[in-house]
């Protein structure tokens, strides 16, 4: 059983680099070694890469890109989802519950339902 110690230990420790990873590209990005990786690692340039040619009026640069697979097109996003994942995974494997990864995908699925109509409601 100490192994399932080791695995959750490696989890949070790779949860705790993602949050790392994004917060030193949103907050540091210009003192980071990340200013030199291109348009990804940029928070103020990489919204662009959701859209085609970086224009938002030319719809999304793949099916999904805006919502479902957000996660694929800067590294702040990226790094949320594998830190998300990693912390979900770590109660899974510590309660030894592996439903609770099923129940995790259908609760992301509904935030990100709710986010994105919030989000582009131009109303409120």
């Amino acid at each position: 059983m100490w192994y399932t110690y080791v695995i959750v230990g490696i989890m949070l420790i790779v949860a705790g680099i993602s949050k790392a990873v994004q917060d030193k590209i949103l907050y540091h990005f210009y003192e980071s070694r990340f200013k030199t990786m291109g348009t990804f690692w940029n928070p103020e340039k990489s919204w662009e890469n959701k859209w085609k040619d970086g224009d938002p009026e030319k719809g999304e640069r793949f099916p999904g890109s805006s919502t479902i697979f957000v996660s694929l097109t800067d590294a702040w996003h990226l790094f949320g989802m594998i830190k998300n994942f990693t912390l979900v995974s770590a109660i899974a494997v510590a309660s030894n519950n592996y439903f609770f990864l099923l129940g995790y995908l259908v609760l992301v699925g509904s935030f990100h339902l709710f986010f994105t109509y919030i989000f582009t409601k131009k109303s409120i």
